[in-house]
């Protein structure tokens, strides 16, 4: 058995892969990098992506706790998705039971549904004037909506994980 083989690929396969690399390159990184580092195209005089930009950007209260909002909320979604992704993909491969063709199925759904469709769910469902709300505002008699989770950091969380 030998361990060690050279990796030889085809010439038609590098050249795919060099002609691949060259068109990300001058499609993709290219134009970006070429309009980061140039101006405002909208504002030429505006001192666009320099230091002072930035500066007065980290500056202002209001900006720096909207940032670390959101590195809080993207590290609370990272660690449920992982509390709860890593015991199911435990389970989907080392036990046999029904439904399991239905559940795995199931964890292809993020990869095919689009993330303004489970917004736009999530809204209908429990928003301010969505089904739940206005299921329970009839039951209970009430003008003011009882569930108002959706637009916190709970509701993020939810339609996250």
């Amino acid at each position: 058995v030998r361990f060690w083989q050279k990796n030889s690929t085809p010439l038609s396969l590098r050249f795919l892969q060099i002609s691949a690399l060259i068109l990300l390159v001058t499609g993709f990184y290219w134009p970006v990098l070429n309009f980061l580092s140039g101006s405002n195209p909208l504002h030429p005089e505006d001192n666009f992506l320099q230091w002072s930009f930035f500066k007065d950007f980290l500056s202002d209260s209001w900006n720096l706790r909207v940032i670390i909002f959101s590195l809080y909320q993207a590290f609370l979604s990272a660690v449920l998705s992982i509390i709860i992704g890593f015991p199911g993909a435990w389970l989907l491969t080392h036990y046999n039971f029904p439904g399991k063709h239905w559940f795995r199925m199931l964890t292809y759904l993020p990869f095919i549904l689009p993330s303004i469709l489970v917004v736009l769910a999530m809204v209908l469902f429990f928003g301010n004037n969505g089904w739940i709300n206005r299921a329970m505002m009839s039951l209970l008699g009430t003008d003011e909506p009882p569930v108002h989770f959706l637009y916190s950091l709970s509701g993020i969380l939810i339609a996250h994980v």
